[in-house]
């Protein structure tokens, strides 16, 4: 639905807007990918990505064999989780600088994970945080805002 890419370009799809349907929460989403391109997390996902394959590489020799390429999916499953939260934390905050709550991008989460459950993020490899996680958070910061 959005991706950031390594240049920082944000890349929005139809379907972000026909399933979210609220102008405030595509742009509480918009917030959220604005802070994966102020932070280039896009680029940072790229050289961690080639980082952590030449380290196995070298380390083991083989980065073909599946048990060589298993922690490196753990470290990358992280290190994404960690982003996708620097760019919600990111995302709240510019909707509160604009007077919107948070909890804008935490509804717009819950319609997503509603129109496409098999996208649902649960699981030690996944590359976001669990949905739950994220909207709780969002919601937490949107009543501290008040």
């Amino acid at each position: 639905m959005l991706s950031p890419c390594p240049t920082a370009t944000i890349v929005i799809l139809d379907d972000l807007i026909t399933s979210i349907g609220n102008d405030r929460q595509i742009m509480a989403v918009l917030s959220h990918e604005l802070g994966h391109a102020h932070g280039r997390h896009g680029l940072q996902l790229l050289l961690q990505s080639s980082a952590v394959g030449a380290f196995w590489t070298l380390y083991i020799g083989d980065i073909s064999n599946l048990l060589a390429a298993a922690p490196a999916a753990v470290l990358q499953a992280k290190y994404s989780q960690d982003l996708e939260r620097q760019a919600d934390d990111y995302g709240a905050a510019l909707l509160m600088l604009n007077g919107m709550s948070p909890a804008l991008l935490a509804d717009s989460l819950k319609k997503l994970l509603a129109s496409h459950p098999e996208a649902s993020n649960e699981g030690y490899l996944s590359s976001h945080p669990s949905t739950d996680e994220r909207m709780r958070h969002l919601r937490q910061l949107a009543g501290s805002s008040k």
